[in-house]
């Protein structure tokens, strides 16, 4: 069975509808407990006629971890984060923390033609058999339901996911062929990733984070910026600016070679490539790991990110008098028009897991 939480969180103005603002969901660290307080909710229980008991309820294992486009640079580090993304990322990673190893879902929410644009976010589940046969056989018969179910929900399969609105994620463990995502591994003192990233030519990304072990402030506080554990960027090391993450992530930034590869030859299409290989040290996610955790495992995500709008498939907050026909007819100009604006090329994976101490994986702060 799979029960999912959806629009768990929500900006300014919106909050008493959402499911965590209302419940006022607390993480207790030093207990090892997620509850609930009710004087930390938006409004009076009795303005929406609830009664006077916690409303928290953990029964769910999927979240919609990303829904909507609000952009903003709120650390002032000159990119724009996915806030809405961030806002309930910081919920997730909590959760992954206190061993709620929640799948993690993107929806499209297509309530306008310009703004929420059909299929973005989306999800991406692995099933047994991909190829084109086997998969429309699947379908015709109905068992893709069973493969979908069993991956999402972990039962009989790794929880091997991928949410995003363009780029796809490839992660194996260095020397193996098989996906890593969604799946434990044993560890001893470091752990290496092979990840490849490939991404449409309309769907520039730049960064690639590594998240472990985080326990970030929820509700989000100003800036919802998450900080990684490690992080690959195409952009000038040298030049990153004091509140960029990379910057200040556990492990010192390192340089990320995006290539285009020619897909079809008479066309000129083409897509964006990279692969990098990522070594994890118990040691570093040690250092990052909030103090009272147990043991000494981790789970890790991995997120590519770009600063550049994903247009024509997505163009809200773009388009204007002063540059649609720049946009439609000048592709010399487009590119400057693109960068810094709009909806920029995101995606991320589901966890994968690392028993660093050998006794088995054991989430930080586990009950």
């Amino acid at each position: 069975e799979l029960v999912q939480v959806n629009h768990p969180r929500a900006g300014a103005g919106f909050s008493f509808q959402e499911f965590f603002d209302r419940a006022g969901i607390t993480y207790d660290y030093a207990n090892r407990v997620i509850s609930a307080d009710l004087s930390q909710a938006p409004v009076p229980r009795e303005w929406l006629r609830l009664p006077d008991e916690p409303l928290w309820d953990p029964s769910f294992n999927a979240l919609e971890v990303w829904n909507g486009f609000r952009t903003a640079d709120s650390n002032n580090d000159g990119v724009r984060e996915v806030e809405s993304l961030d806002r309930v990322m910081r919920d997730w990673f909590n959760f992954l923390s206190f061993g709620m190893p929640l799948v993690p879902c993107g929806n499209s929410d297509t309530h306008t033609l310009v703004a929420d644009s059909m299929g973005m976010p989306r999800t991406y589940v692995r099933v047994g058999d991909a190829t084109y046969q086997a998969l429309n056989d699947a379908i015709a018969d109905g068992s893709v339901v069973d493969e979908v179910l069993a991956t999402l929900t972990g039962v009989g399969a790794a929880k091997d996911v991928v949410v995003s609105n363009a780029p796809f994620l490839t992660v194996r463990r260095a020397g193996e062929t098989t996906s890593a995502i969604g799946a434990t591994y044993a560890g001893s003192g470091t752990i290496s990733f092979e990840v490849t990233i490939t991404s449409p030519e309309w769907a520039e990304f730049d960064t690639l984070e590594v998240f472990a072990n985080a326990t970030p402030e929820s509700p989000a506080p100003e800036s919802t910026a998450l900080q990684p554990l490690g992080c690959w960027t195409s952009r000038a090391l040298d030049g990153l600016p004091e509140t960029e993450p990379c910057a200040t992530a556990q492990m010192a930034p390192a340089t990320l070679e995006v290539q285009p590869i020619v897909v079809d030859a008479d066309s000129g299409a083409a897509r964006w490539e990279a692969t990098v290989t990522v070594t994890i040290a118990a040691a570093d996610v040690a250092a990052v790991t909030r103090s009272g955790a147990q043991g000494g495992d981790a789970w890790v995500v991995f997120r590519v990110r770009g600063n550049k709008a994903i247009f024509p498939m997505m163009f809200d907050g773009i388009m204007s008098d002063a540059n649609i026909d720049a946009l439609v007819d000048d592709d010399a100009a487009v590119d400057g028009l693109l960068r810094g604006t709009g909806i920029p090329a995101t995606a991320f994976t589901a966890p994968v897991y690392v028993d660093f101490d050998g006794g088995g994986y054991l989430a930080p702060f586990a009950p």
